[in-house]
Formats: C-alpha cells, structure tokens, sequence
C-alpha cells in the first residue's frame, strides 16, 4: 500500500507534529508501507533546517519542497511561509505518482484542500488528521472575529473538505465534539490520541540524572514546563505563582522550549529579580527521557477556550518520563480528566494563582506522594498512550480503508 503524508514540518524539526509524524512514518514503513513524506525544509522556529543528519530516523522517502523560513515573529512573516509553502506543495504533488491514501494535517490551514485534488485527479482515498482546529483556535486567541468574511469562507472550505474525506482522524474527544457541532458527520470521524515513545522517554530517577547535574539544578526540587511556550498556553498563572514561591530557596522553575510567550517569561524574570526561574531552548530528541525527568514537577497548560481546538501531546511525555502533572485549564477537558482517570496530578483553573501555589506545595513537601502520582501515570501511558499502540491503530484503520 502507498501512502503519501502531507505535512509542513517533519524530521529533524522540533515541531510537535514533526516528530509524531517521524515517529508514524517509521512504524508503518516497518509494517511493509510504501510511505512517501512532502514536506518542507523550514525551521518550525525560522531558519532552514539543518539536514545534515537526515535519515537517522527516516524510512520513508521524503520529499521536500524549498519554502521562505521567515518565522513566527510577525503574523506577515507567518502567512508568507504558509503561502509558500501552499504554492510550492502543490506543483509538486502533481509530480508525485498515485498513492493509494493521502495522510494530511490541518499545518497549515486548509493545507487538507490538496487533499481534495489528489482524491479527484488520482482516484486517492483521503485522510484528514486533524491536530489542531482552524479557524477557531484563531478566534479564540482574538486573532480574528467570528462573524469575519474570511472565517466563513475558511469554514465553508473546512466543511467541504470534511464532507468529501474517507476518514477524520481527531486526537481527542472534545475535538470530535467540536468537528461534530460544525456539522461534520460523526461516522466519519475517529479517535486516535497522539503518543510517546517508551524507548525514548522513560523515568530516570533524579539522583542519576545527568541533565540535573549539568544544569546544577541537581539540589533542588525543580519545576519544569517543556514544549511550546505559545499564545495558546497560560503563563500568567504559573509566573504569578513563581513570584510566590521565590521564597523557597530550593525550589526553582524550569522552562524548556520556545515560542511567542518566552520574551514574557524572560521579561517576567528582569521585571520581578527572580533567580528561581531558568529558560532552556529545545533540547535534542535524544535526550528528551534526560530532559523530561528533570522535574519533579511537570506543568502543562492550555487557556480554556482553547478547549477541542489543541491538544498538547506533552502531557504523553510527562507520563512516560513518570513525572506528576499539574494542568492548568478547564477542569472538563481533555487533559483534566486523562489526570483524573490516571491519578497522576491536579488540574487548576486559568488564573487561580493561590490553588497552583497550594498544589506545588503539597507535592514539595510529600515527595512520597509526587512520586505515587508519577508512578500511576507511566502505568496509564504504557496501557493508552504508547507509540507501538497507536502506530497500530493507524496501521488497521489505513489498510482497512485502503
């Protein structure tokens, strides 16, 4: 079976969805896929990608196309890359031989109308994976109104593309709930969670961990966000409860990764004198288990009217190193209740600053009890969110269809 997956990023990029995809086009060439990559050869974070090492992790063919890599600084910079990219993608997937199914994301948006030209000219069956939701996610964060031209003709598009796919493949339950109410048809639809990988990421213990060491962190009890600092995510709460903290001279706060919030962490940092919180860039997917196990604490975030419209796949990450979770966001999400079915930490709500500081504390001083929670939620990865699950999944759902 031929399978041709459509994606802005992919290996070595950073980019969430660059690595699930490796991680996906991976498995299923080891299960006898002919699988072919389009892509592009920009840097999720600006910049080309460094490609030197291309192949470490690739079975696929992969082709990519020479997009601009302006980056995320200016909303200008970001829809030049995307019309780029949309432009370039096209004329070469009509060089492309027929695959019998095209995988495609929603990165970046509408990109799933190729999609619909494949499925015309070469007779392909038609996947859209949906990793995050457009408009809305873009409504949501203000960008754009709802009663917008431009958002009804985007979901005029979106609709269309939803009604002529084979198959929907949404990455958690409220984004079905939402795919739902926009008028989609729920048969169509199928969840898939999205995964990590327990043979890189796994529980290290801090006494042996080397990251620790290196960032002579190793004598505290550490904080940690690592992953996209991006406007979907509240910062607020968790700089606010920082500020609190600073008096416990052995707690400190890790942050990892980049995005459009880091600038208000750094400036939250000057403005506030703290020399408990620390900011690393994105480290190397070969030692994400030393990375991720920093924390004794792990903290993910997402504003709750982002709700459905993303769902950060760190919190896998989080379980597989067996680290415990505090989320900040709607107690009804996705996330809130994997914390809840698995025991492995606390939800709070966007801007309740006193219950994040109450909950960092109840785990600083019961580390028995951090440790339990850390324990419960690899025990739940390894029996819902383990990559070799999910591979499988996507492997019976393409060849069925196919």
């Amino acid at each position: 079976m031929k399978l041709l997956i459509i994606n802005q990023y992919f290996y070595p990029d950073v980019a969430a969805t660059a690595q699930l995809l490796t991680d996906l086009s991976e498995d299923l060439a080891d299960k006898e896929m002919d699988i072919t990559v389009l892509t592009g050869n920009s840097n999720y974070l600006g910049g080309k990608l460094d490609l030197s090492a291309n192949g470490k992790y690739i079975k696929s063919r992969v082709i990519r196309v020479n997009s601009f890599s302006l980056g995320k600084k200016s909303t200008i910079r970001r829809l030049l890359d995307y019309l780029s990219f949309y432009i370039l993608v096209i004329l070469k997937s009509f060089t492309l031989p027929k695959h019998d199914i095209v995988l495609i994301l929603t990165t970046p948006p509408l990109i799933s109308l190729l999609g619909l030209f494949l499925k015309a000219l070469r007779k392909s069956k038609l996947v859209c994976l949906v990793e995050d939701l457009y408009p809305d996610t873009a409504i949501a964060l203000g960008f754009i109104k709802a009663n917008n031209y431009f958002v009804k003709v985007i979901n005029s598009l979106s609709k269309l593309v939803f009604q002529k796919s084979d198959l929907i493949i949404a990455i958690s339950k409220n984004m079905k709930s939402r795919l739902i109410n926009k008028g989609v048809d729920k048969n169509k639809i199928v969840i898939i969670d999205n995964w990590a990988d327990k043979k890189q990421i796994y529980p290290i213990p801090m006494r042996n961990n080397w990251f620790l060491k290196k960032h002579k962190l190793e004598d505290y009890f550490v904080i940690e966000y690592s992953g996209n600092m991006g406007l979907s995510h509240d910062f607020d709460t968790i700089l606010q409860g920082s500020k609190i903290l600073s008096k416990y001279q052995d707690i400190k706060f890790l942050f990892i990764g980049d995005g459009g919030k880091k600038k208000e962490i750094l400036r939250f940092k000057t403005k506030n004198n703290l020399n408990n919180t620390f900011c690393l860039p994105y480290q190397d997917r070969n030692i994400l288990a030393h990375s991720i196990s920093a924390g004794n604490i792990s903290l993910v975030s997402l504003k709750s009217e982002l709700e459905g419209c993303i769902m950060p796949c760190k919190i896998y990450g989080i379980m597989a190193a067996g680290r415990p979770i505090i989320f900040i966001g709607d107690r009804n999400s996705d996330i809130a209740n994997i914390i809840k079915n698995a025991n492995c930490g606390y939800q709070i709500d966007d801007g309740d600053v006193k219950g994040f500081v109450e909950k960092v504390l109840l785990l600083y001083k019961n580390q028995e009890h951090s440790e339990t929670l850390g324990s419960n939620g690899y025990q739940y990865f390894l029996h819902h969110f383990e990559r070799e699950l999910a591979s499988e999944k996507y492997y019976k759902l393409l060849t069925t269809l196919a």
